[in-house]
């Protein structure tokens, strides 16, 4: 973990984190900073990837993008000031060796990347609103510059380009509904990236659907992502869940189960933004039990 990021999002920095290592007598960084000079080993970038890059002044950012294998052995850096005016100018290199110099030159650094489906994020201006997911399937790819550089579009080579999860805009697609799809720039979504594990509140009528309920308005999980790939990923809809693990009462003495369950993010809250009491929750939730008299159902309830 570094901050709120898992492995997966900072695994291409792990030369960066060495050095802050050394730098900082052996202890383990908490969050991600730029060093104002860098001097260690590139990081391991994931070819037609956009990943960001920040400065230590933050109000000079961008992006970085190199070519996918077998299109284009070029990079592509989009870079952004907000003085005197927010202008995004990309620039293409032809000689993919060069862009880690030309990053160093501009006082850039490559910053962590949320490149995966149910990433959560809170909402800081609107404390106990609904959190949000990050898509990819409105996040436009890098698009061509020029009309030598056909980067990374080579319309004689198939392979399909990659979905993105942040933008050459430096913004994430943050998604509560189809309805609600907002740009947000990944400086600010990093900061409100909420951490495996964060108690999240669920309304019980959301995972019923599961064969789970309790009679209380909300269900305390925990959250999670799946642990594999799932096919439902590969609809677009379906990346507008939450995932979570719920606690499934047992009998007593026996072990306790677990469960993943999906909701939408409308019906979810963070535990911690919440005023409730132990009076609106349930930390476990029940099986239905549906019971057969007469040939018909007779009832329906938790077990």
């Amino acid at each position: 973990m570094l901050g709120p990021h898992p492995i997966e999002d900072v695994m291409h920095l792990g030369s960066w984190i060495q050095l802050f290592t050394i730098l900082h007598s052996g202890a383990k960084p908490e969050a991600f900073e730029c060093f104002p000079t860098y001097n260690g080993r590139p990081p391991e970038l994931v070819r037609g990837r956009t990943y960001p890059l920040l400065g230590v002044n933050q109000e000079v950012r961008g992006t970085v993008c190199l070519g996918p294998d077998g299109r284009n052995d070029a990079a592509k850096i989009t870079f952004v000031s907000d003085e005197p005016l927010a202008v995004w100018r990309p620039l293409p290199l032809f000689d993919v060796q060069l862009w880690f110099e030309k990053v160093r030159e501009m006082g850039l650094m490559v910053a962590p990347l949320v490149f995966r489906h149910y990433a959560v994020f809170k909402d800081s201006a609107h404390p106990g609103s609904a959190p949000a997911v990050a898509v990819d399937f409105c996040t436009p790819s890098p698009i061509p510059h020029g009309d030598v550089a056909r980067y990374p579009v080579d319309m004689s080579n198939p392979i399909p380009i990659e979905r993105q999860f942040l933008s050459t805009q430096g913004t994430y697609m943050l998604a509560r509904s189809r309805a609600d799809i907002q740009p947000v720039p990944f400086i600010e979504a990093h900061e409100n990236l909420i951490p495996i594990g964060t108690f999240i509140l669920v309304r019980s009528n959301a995972i019923q659907q599961f064969g789970l309920g309790c009679p209380k308005e909300w269900i305390r999980g925990s959250l999670r992502y799946p642990d594999e790939t799932l096919e439902e990923d590969r609809t677009d809809d379906a990346q507008i869940r939450i995932y979570v693990t719920v606690k499934i009462r047992t009998r007593p003495g026996s072990e306790d189960e677990v469960r993943v369950v999906h909701a939408p993010p409308d019906s979810c809250r963070i535990f911690s933004e919440m005023r409730v009491t132990e009076a609106d929750y349930s930390i476990d939730v029940a099986r239905h039990v549906i019971r057969i008299q007469g040939g018909g159902v007779a009832a329906v309830r938790a077990a």
